[in-house]
């Protein structure tokens, strides 16, 4: 039997010409179409190809991506969204530790974000490490400001072409 993917399921992305992605990099779905396939992974942590909280976005996703098996030893020394929950906002900080046991690493919905099921500490420079869980914004603000970046980018560039090649 097949189970269908879920938001929050942790998964890596086979090598392919249509999705920018390091085959052996953690990404989350966090969404999924009308037939309940995923459209949309986020990077778990930085890798290669992404920052951590990084979207990425691709019809053809359903083809390529394997359900995976993450425990907590296999995040530290890795750089990742921590979830600040008195302020509910992300930071990236890099896990040097977890606490408890070594399980495997499951995200639950809460508000607007996956927040990680292990708690973990993080490195912080100059500082006492800090106690948290990885998070993932599933807000449209996120998507948002990826949208903004996008838009301006190629404003730019467009400027830059008329400067370059100016029509008067």
């Amino acid at each position: 039997m097949y189970n269908l993917p879920q938001l929050g399921d942790i998964v890596s992305i086979e090598e392919n010409k249509f999705i920018s992605a390091e085959s052996k990099a953690h990404y989350v779905i966090t969404r999924l179409n009308d037939e309940m396939l995923p459209v949309e992974v986020t990077s778990l942590s930085k890798n290669k190809y992404h920052k951590a909280g990084e979207i990425i976005t691709n019809r053809k996703l359903q083809n390529f991506y394997k359900p995976i098996s993450v425990k907590a030893s296999d995040m530290i020394n890795q750089t990742v969204m921590n979830w600040l929950k008195e302020s509910n906002e992300l930071e990236p900080l890099t896990i040097v530790h977890f606490i408890g046991n070594n399980r495997e690493l499951k995200f639950v919905i809460i508000d607007d974000k996956l927040v990680s099921n292990i708690e973990f500490e993080f490195y912080v420079p100059n500082q006492e490490l800090k106690k948290g869980r990885i998070g993932i914004d599933l807000s449209n603000k996120n998507k948002t400001d990826a949208f903004k970046k996008i838009t301006n980018s190629i404003t730019k560039i467009a400027q830059d072409f008329k400067f370059l090649f100016p029509t008067s």
